[in-house]
């Protein structure tokens, strides 16, 4: 009797264990799963307006490994954690197929824009083209995707999760509605916009769902960086002007003003910075400050900042001058250099920073961004 009691305890918890890895496993499959992709020549984006408008990124093909040993191949696919292609995750004829809604409450209008041979998808949305830009640039792309079928995947958020990984990781926003049959939106409204020389599009391609062939990647954006040691940084006070060094090399001035150059260098500390780049130099009109190649993340107590969308930010020559702006605010003044005005707004987007801050308003000399 006590034999059978403990068998039947035994089984019982082995059901509740599969209940709960079931339920884990529902909650894991709504959230996605982190997916890199790196597009070529003959990925291609098809935009469908109808049922509020869907976009299908297909012609891609399972990498041979997990992305995070190493960025997939051209016009290939990869999990955070593991290839494409193993057992359960079988493909059609090795394609692959990622599909993403666009709900009309972040995206009312999308055009198909052709820039030379190819073109591209655009969204009235900031978030929606940081995503789709990359694609036709062919460049890495990284989302949370779930399967749908054989090679057949619905992407379920914009934003890279690999917390399920490690602890430190951002965390997923909620993702755009995965289910086709919801609802109460308007379809998405789709027009034909215009070349990039202003020349009129072809009529009524997006109307009837158009098909954008990816393009090679352009040049990479060059940055003008100064790398360090914060470890090795001092305040030091050289021919009566107090300054940060770095051993024998000086990299910013404070002037008289002792304080402020020890604040600097405490937030440099505090946000572990590494190298120092600018926009514009000399008399550089942006300059910003990297950890390990990354934006700061975080922030530091009283410090002063002024916030900006990098998603609405443009260069903008106003009264005979370039300026980096966000809506009516500019953010940075580059003078007479256009080109270094645009190549901000590239690397704004590029590291997403979100703050500019400063050490010793007005007439600062510390600046730095961060997220």
């Amino acid at each position: 009797m006590k034999t059978l009691r403990h068998n039947w305890i035994r089984s019982l918890a082995a059901l509740c264990g599969l209940a709960l890895l079931g339920t884990a496993g529902s909650a894991l499959a709504e959230r996605g799963w982190p997916v890199v992709c790196r597009p070529d020549a003959n990925t291609a984006l098809v935009f469908t307006p109808q049922d509020g408008g869907w976009l299908t990124i297909n012609r891609l093909r399972p990498a041979p490994r997990g992305a995070r040993e190493a960025l997939p191949g051209p016009g290939q696919c990869a999990f955070y954690d593991r290839p494409m292609n193993r057992r359960g995750e079988r493909t059609v004829s090795g394609q692959l197929e990622f599909t993403l809604r666009l709900p009309n409450r972040e995206v009312q209008h999308a055009r198909v824009v052709p820039l030379g041979r190819g073109g591209s998808i655009l969204a009235n949305s900031g978030r929606y083209n940081d995503f789709l830009r990359p694609i036709w640039r062919g460049e890495p792309i990284r989302f949370m995707a779930r399967r749908t079928g054989q090679g057949k995947y619905e992407i379920t958020s914009l934003d890279y999760d690999t917390s399920m990984f490690s602890r430190s990781a951002p965390r997923a926003v909620p993702a755009p509605s995965s289910s086709r049959a919801r609802g109460g939106d308007e379809p998405v409204r789709a027009r034909t916009g215009g070349t990039v020389s202003a020349r009129p599009a072809p009529p009524a391609r997006a109307q009837t769902g158009g098909t954008v062939t990816a393009r090679p990647a352009p040049a990479r954006l060059k940055e003008d960086c100064i790398g360090f040691n914060n470890r090795n940084l001092r305040v030091k006070k050289i021919n009566g002007r107090w300054k940060i060094v770095d051993g024998r090399s000086w990299l910013f001035d404070f002037g008289s003003k002792r304080d402020e150059a020890e604040r600097a260098l405490r937030i440099i500390r505090h946000y572990r910075m590494d190298s120092v780049c600018y926009a514009g130099r000399p008399n550089p009109g942006m300059t910003y400050l990297l950890s390990r190649g990354r934006a700061p993340r975080g922030s530091y107590r009283g410090e002063d900042c002024v916030s900006f969308n990098p998603n609405r930010v443009q260069a903008k020559y106003i009264k005979g001058r370039w300026k980096v702006v966000d809506g009516n605010h500019w953010v940075f003044d580059f003078g007479k250099k256009g080109d270094a005005a645009r190549q901000a707004v590239q690397i704004i987007r590029k590291y997403g920073f979100r703050k500019s801050c400063f050490v010793g308003r007005p007439k600062p000399d510390f600046k730095y961004l961060r997220k």
